[in-house]
């Protein structure tokens, strides 16, 4: 299979991560995504990116990839490359505000050592929205990608791709944090997941995928429960609003310059 898009891009860019205890018991699932942090010409970082809530709960990661076809820059679908990485804080920054729901493992030695083995891509700074676009604006269409209740191509080891929309405005600071708000439905597994924009460019005549930042969860609201005639109450209960609160990838740069 060529890869040519740069949504068949992303899904390779795009990684199934797991949490695991000390018995390599899963503790938490999520989504991560490569990014390529360039040092200068000839050196740089490869970070896998995700959620602070996904790393927080243990210690040892394990990361699957499409396995390479051998001798070619092809994937091998249906092939898996899986590593765990132990006693992850080794590799591990967050961001330093402890507000913003993003972190990321320097995953660069994993990947330079099993280069032959790795199908990857990365996304990179020069996708990153900086919210001055003038298409970046409320009711814009979006889409994100990741494992939504671990539920992915598993065969393949290839995530999902979802759509939905921009419902608050992306450049105003959602109740004073770095973050906007998605109408977009948001399971668990979809933490970490890119959420990108097709911005088109009338110059070129052509479109431009962008990054505007992080899934981090699902927008939910608190109500006390009554009876409906004698107002008994029972407790909190949750509401799912199918929206999605999203870390926007100005943080992601923040996140970078010090990872």
């Amino acid at each position: 299979m060529l890869v040519e898009t740069i949504y068949e891009k992303l899904l390779y860019s795009t990684l199934k991560i797991e949490i695991l205890n000390e018995n390599n018991e899963i503790l938490r699932m999520g989504t991560s995504f490569v990014f390529l942090k360039k040092i200068d010409n000839e050196n740089y970082k490869l970070l896998l990116i995700s959620n602070r809530h996904i790393f927080h709960c243990g210690q040892n990661a394990r990361i699957s990839f499409v396995k390479k076809i051998e001798g070619s820059l092809n994937p091998n679908l249906g092939k898996k490359f899986i590593f765990t990485i132990k006693n992850y804080f080794n590799v591990y920054k967050e961001h330093p505000d402890a507000n913003i729901d993003i972190a990321c493992l320097n995953i660069t030695e994993i990947i330079s050592r099993n280069d032959e083995k790795i199908f990857c891509n990365c996304l990179n700074t020069d996708m990153l929205v900086d919210f001055k676009e003038e298409k970046v604006s409320i009711a814009e269409g979006i889409k994100y990608i990741g494992f939504p209740h671990n539920g992915y191509d598993q065969l393949n080891n290839l995530p999902i791709v979802r759509k939905g929309l921009i419902a608050s405005h992306p450049k105003v600071d959602f109740n004073g944090e770095k973050k906007f708000i998605i109408d977009a439905k948001v399971c668990p597994g979809s933490s970490g997941s890119p959420v990108l924009i097709d911005l088109y460019d009338y110059q070129s005549k052509t479109s431009k995928t962008r990054v505007l930042g992080v899934l981090s969860a699902s927008m939910v609201v608190n109500k006390k429960r009554k009876a409906i005639k004698k107002e008994v109450d029972f407790g909190i209960e949750k509401y799912e609003l199918n929206l999605g609160v999203v870390y926007k990838s100005t943080a992601i740069s923040e996140l970078i310059k010090i990872a």
